[in-house]
């Protein structure tokens, strides 16, 4: 019994650190853009939460490594909210940073959403409101 309850805890912990340390955007795909250095780069039609101050670049919020393995997978993801105009959820971490190179957001992982759900769910916050 109780290694349940510590396994409970322990698995309650995990969920809420990573809910506590993480920070999203929502929002439908304004525009995309590679440049020769191999960086994916992509603006959402609404402002970023919580923007770092090397993120200095105006016209686009979030970027992608394409020499990254899973920055295929991510690619994939923008290109299909592109052309279904689906709303997409960016995760960027609890401290966002602009990595090297180019001074965008540095990407950790990148969904489609439904975006009138998640504002129901989540509540106020950085989300667009209207369908595309």
């Amino acid at each position: 019994m109780k290694i349940k309850r510590k396994l409970c805890v322990v698995i309650a912990s995990i969920v809420l650190s990573t809910n506590a340390y993480s920070n999203e955007s929502s929002g439908y795909l304004e525009r995309i853009f590679i440049n020769q250095d191999g960086q994916l780069l992509f603006k959402l039609s609404n402002a970023v939460n919580h923007r770092p101050k090397c993120a200095t670049n105006k016209d686009w919020d979030y970027k992608i490594d394409l020499r990254k393995p899973h920055s295929n997978s991510m690619m994939e993801v923008l290109l299909l909210a592109e052309k279904q105009s689906k709303p997409l959820k960016v995760g960027y971490g609890a401290e966002p940073n602009c990595g090297t190179g180019f001074p965008a957001i540095k990407v950790h992982y990148l969904y489609l959403t439904k975006l009138h759900n998640a504002k129901k769910v989540m509540g106020a916050g950085n989300y667009v409101e209207s369908k595309k």
